[in-house]
């Protein structure tokens, strides 16, 4: 009751010796720390893996929708593609941390219906993702492919 009557007491009470409970609480740290990392760190690698899949996804999309909105002959068979490839290597260059050496991108695909006279494009994108981390049973780096296929509209 004294303490609580006189403030100044608190400012200059001793300080307190560690006690066998404080060096429990180093020890519970010094083995909780590591795997809480462990954690942090394998989830940033599943979070830049979903978001360089997502990026790849619409970057297949994008040149598809290009594809399928521009005509193509066989005369200008040759810049339809580079246009497309254009448009896939724009998309992706907005993802942080992009490497272009790390993209493929096939020949973009034109598919002629047999049972009607619709056709569809085809473009495929595959980037090599490298994680952060070498994790234990898990390859460093992983192809990341998609497909997307449109109906031409024109």
């Amino acid at each position: 009751m004294e303490c609580l009557s006189n403030p100044l007491s608190l400012r200059f009470s001793k300080p307190r010796r560690p006690s066998r409970r404080d060096a429990g609480v180093v020890i519970e740290l010094a083995i909780t720390l590591p795997l809480l990392l462990f954690v942090a760190i394998g989830c940033a690698d599943l979070g830049r893996f979903a978001h360089y899949y997502i990026a790849v996804g619409n970057a297949a999309e994008a040149g598809a929708l290009f594809g399928c909105m521009h005509p193509v002959t066989p005369a200008t068979r040759a810049n339809w593609n580079a246009r497309i490839r254009e448009t896939v290597t724009d998309e992706m260059a907005n993802v942080l941390g992009y490497d272009e050496t790390r993209l493929t991108i096939p020949d973009p695909q034109l598919i002629s219906e047999t049972t009607s006279n619709f056709r569809r494009v085809r473009v495929e994108v595959t980037y090599r993702f490298e994680m952060i981390v070498d994790w234990p049973g898990v390859s460093r780096e992983h192809d990341l492919t998609r497909a997307v296929e449109m109906r031409v509209v024109r």
